[in-house]
């Protein structure tokens, strides 16, 4: 795939990926992941590997703006930390089950 073609492909995207948000509120990831994914899928990735680094490659790309968001709402007094303080421990301690569940059903 030719430079010209992945700067269109990225142009389109990116448009559609923010017109999707702005007007129905979904997040943009649903337009970029498959994006990369099928583009990395045609410059010769594996789909495992290309599925891995194009969630990645979004969560990369989100991630600087959840932060700056967050402070922002944190200075302006709109966090609720005591939500946090609440439900936090529970939240980690049902993740980790999870999780061990998960990695011993896969090791038997």
């Amino acid at each position: 795939m030719s430079t010209f073609w992945l700067v269109l492909l990225g142009m389109v995207s990116g448009t559609g990926a923010g017109l999707l948000a702005g007007l129905i509120g979904i997040g943009g990831g649903i337009v970029i992941v498959p994006v990369v994914f099928y583009g990395l899928v045609e410059t010769g990735t594996s789909a495992d590997q290309a599925a891995h680094v194009a969630v990645g490659t979004s969560l990369a790309a989100i991630l600087p703006a959840a932060l700056l968001s967050s402070l922002a709402h944190w200075r302006a007094g709109n966090t609720d930390f005591r939500f946090l303080r609440d439900w936090g421990p529970g939240i980690a301690i049902g993740l980790l089950s999870r999780n061990s569940q998960r990695h011993m059903c896969a090791a038997a």
